[in-house]
């Protein structure tokens, strides 16, 4: 068995006291609540446009929120939008909910709070969004509070408000996909290519710092693993040294502190069976291909700009 670095035994004990649940039993998270008027921020690794969404609900366990598109042109509302005046959300302006669009991100996308939906009017909205995902007619007009309203029907594609409501869609999808991957990827694990852990070929990678925030996001969202033969021969090179790390990048004690239960596995040979046949592989195009004796189902290249086919 390999000896586990000092920098994961103490991170460990570390994390362990930072995670325990609280008098109700869910772990304190952010302030990121049900109701809140939010602006949705993308991730480094991943650009797009930034939107205003509504959180529709949050999972503390998952660390992500469901969260429903919201713009600040009430003339371009339809039949499944519900607009919030401002006096209802206290926001500078008002709202409009797109209860048509709907996604997941991750509590770290949503920034800065600038209103407020009370009980009563998100649950109105959530009816609508219920309705509405039943293929039915939106709200009726008696079950709404008098101070929301919706726009009227799409008349198709020549519709200016088409055009617009297929933009928002875009920018939601790209805001939404990497959370939504994960969502979707849970039974599976990904094996690390060493070289990622390896600081001197990490210098060949097109953009290195970029490479080193995915690698550390992907360490908290998705479940990975590296071979007990890969973890001896990084420590007998010392690229697990933190002092290595820190002179290569200031990310390097933040990637070696989410590394921790990765590493422990790889250095106790203890796992769970694995959760899926599929075989997956997190890399980089800098290191080209692996030399795995059974190839790899699906292939993640880290800090790609485009998708690089295995």
């Amino acid at each position: 068995m390999a000896d586990v670095p000092a920098i994961v035994t103490s991170a460990l004990s570390q994390r362990a006291t930072a995670r325990t649940p609280d008098a109700h039993g869910s772990v304190p998270l952010t302030r990121v609540s049900e109701g809140d008027l939010r602006v949705i921020e993308s991730l480094a690794h991943r650009p797009a446009d930034r939107r205003i969404g509504l959180v529709r609900r949050v999972d503390p366990v998952g660390e992500f929120a469901e969260v429903l598109l919201v713009h600040a042109a009430p003339e371009l509302a339809t039949d499944r939008d519900v607009v919030l005046p401002s006096d209802v959300t206290s926001a500078p302006y008002d709202a409009v909910v797109q209860t048509d669009l709907r996604g997941a991100v991750w509590i770290l996308q949503l920034g800065k709070r600038f209103g407020r939906l009370a009980a009563p009017a998100l649950a109105a909205v959530m009816a609508a969004d219920d309705i509405t995902e039943a293929g039915e007619l939106p709200m009726a007009p008696a079950a709404r509070p008098a101070e929301l309203h919706t726009g009227i029907p799409l008349a198709g594609p020549l519709d200016r408000r088409w055009s617009f409501k297929e933009s928002e869609g875009a920018a939601l999808r790209a805001l939404a996909a990497d959370c939504t991957e994960a969502q979707l990827d849970q039974e599976l694990d990904w094996e690390v290519n060493p070289g990622l852990l390896q600081p001197e070929l990490l210098d060949l990678a097109d953009d290195p710092e970029l490479l080193l925030i995915e690698l550390l996001h992907w360490a908290q969202t998705r479940r990975l693993s590296l071979a007990h033969d890969d973890l001896e021969r990084l420590l007998a090179a010392g690229a697990l040294d933190l002092d290595t790390w820190l002179e290569f990048s200031d990310l390097g004690a933040d990637l070696l502190m989410g590394l921790q239960e990765v590493l422990l596995r790889g250095a106790t040979g203890v796992s769970s069976e694995a959760r899926t046949d599929v075989r997956c592989m997190l890399t980089a195009a800098h290191l080209g291909a692996t030399d795995r004796e059974v190839p790899h189902d699906r292939v993640h290249y880290l800090a790609a700009k485009e998708p690089v086919a295995p």
